[in-house]
């Protein structure tokens, strides 16, 4: 470890994404579809806090939007992301108590868990003194899940190869999004890039089949 642990919770604010285009190839010899799409981060968001354990326990508590929804063992992404950090530092000791305080739908189609994953990432990195580089961060983002790094980078931004191949998308415009098919009742949220959305479900927003530098803008770390 570079730094020292933490003595203080590391909150770390984390934001909802939308895909303003996806295109689906054909299904390569890995398994996986090649992806083209563009990102969307919005202002819609969940507060990840990690709290150092003494021993090497990771935790998860949720408050807030669907709360009971979030899986609270290893199956929640944010504690699969945790392991996921200490394991490759080779620090298999480390333990953290991680509250998530959700804002953001449970399966609604706008990366809930994947940006609770990129909270932990970051939110663990500080707290334990790991002080991990942008580059470091995304390669374990890239592993958790295709929206992971998105949801470490922000803003707008082309995605391609499984979504974690990123490139930022200057948007100086404002512009405002709604839909006709909402599957719940959400309040309309401002993105980072000055637009407007109504909360829906994949699944209605998008019909099926319709070496990159890293992003230096990352997820704000406060100490609480």
């Amino acid at each position: 470890m570079s730094a020292e642990v933490s003595t203080v919770p590391v909150a770390v604010r984390v934001s909802a994404k939308i895909n303003l285009f996806l295109g689906v190839g054909r299904r390569g010899e890995d398994g996986y579809h090649p992806l083209a799409t563009v990102f969307e981060a919005i202002g819609l968001h969940d507060v990840v806090t990690a709290t150092v354990r003494t021993d090497d326990a990771i935790t998860v508590t949720t408050s807030g939007e669907d709360a009971d929804e979030v899986p609270d063992d290893r199956t929640n992404l944010a504690v699969r992301a945790a392991d996921l950090l200490r394991c490759t530092r080779r620090h298999p000791h480390l333990g953290v108590d991680l509250h998530l305080d959700k804002a953001i739908p449970v399966a609604g189609g706008m990366a809930g868990g994947s940006a609770d994953a990129a909270g932990a990432l970051l939110a663990c990195s500080v707290a334990w003194g790991l002080d991990a580089s942008a580059e470091e961060l995304h390669d374990l983002a890239a592993q958790l899940g295709s929206d992971v790094p998105f949801c470490l980078m922000g803003g707008v931004a082309l995605g391609t190869g499984r979504g974690e191949r990123l490139v930022p998308i200057p948007t100086p415009a404002t512009h405002t999004w709604s839909s006709p098919q909402l599957t719940r009742d959400f309040p309309p949220h401002r993105s980072s890039a000055g637009s407007t959305i109504s909360g829906t479900s994949t699944r209605c927003a998008y019909p099926p089949h319709s070496s990159l530098p890293w992003p230096r803008r990352m997820p704000r770390t406060s100490r609480t």
